[in-house]
């Protein structure tokens, strides 16, 4: 349930903000692959936009990354709100080519933030499906703050599950988890 805190003003301000935390849960689902070690990848062929690869690689002289890829890690993209061009009554959504999220999301009353991070997953990864939830190996990871925005920060709890203890994530339908996931973008537009 969210809860209000108030933060003191800054200085040379005389009013103090209400701030709503609000609880929200993710979870992330990984496999182990028949692939050993590390690899090299040429920064040009990372799926990311050139002005990313400018800034975060060729800017300092990069030219290779190395890769684990013992590890699949189940993630997807999503629009968010662009709070700086959005109005009141037009909200103007956005996405970021090349950011992957966890599945999550907001924490609704009375569920645990396990319970919401099953939910969430089982929303935006699932078509259509539901987990037996009494089965899930789902571990607490841990829970970060974000930073305050509109007077609202979120408290997340992050949660993982191993494909070894949770032998449904290998049964996952990828394509039509990304088919959902591209009509959701699509939607967003």
């Amino acid at each position: 349930e969210a809860c209000q805190d108030i933060i003191p003003p800054p200085l040379g301000s005389m009013e103090a903000k209400t701030v709503r935390s609000v609880p929200a849960a993710t979870m992330m689902c990984l496999r182990r692959n028949n692939k050993i070690g590390w690899r090299k990848i040429k920064v040009a062929d990372l799926p990311l936009v050139d002005r990313l690869k400018d800034r975060f690689f060729k800017s300092n002289g990069v030219e290779t990354v190395q890769v684990n890829q013992q590890w699949d890690v189940l993630m997807g993209q999503r629009p968010v709100m662009n709070w700086p061009r959005s109005t009141k009554d037009k909200p103007k959504v956005m996405n970021y080519p090349g950011e992957f999220v966890l599945p999550g999301g907001r924490q609704d009353p009375p569920e645990t933030s396990r319970e919401c991070a099953l939910r969430e997953f089982e929303e935006e990864v699932l078509c259509g499906g539901k987990l037996d939830r009494s089965k899930v190996q789902a571990n607490h990871f841990y829970t970060f703050t974000t930073k305050v925005v509109r007077n609202v920060r979120h408290e997340i709890s992050s949660f993982v599950a191993l494909a070894e203890d949770n032998p449904w994530i290998n049964e996952i339908d990828i394509t039509c988890a990304n088919d959902k996931a591209r009509q959701n973008l699509l939607n967003e537009q």
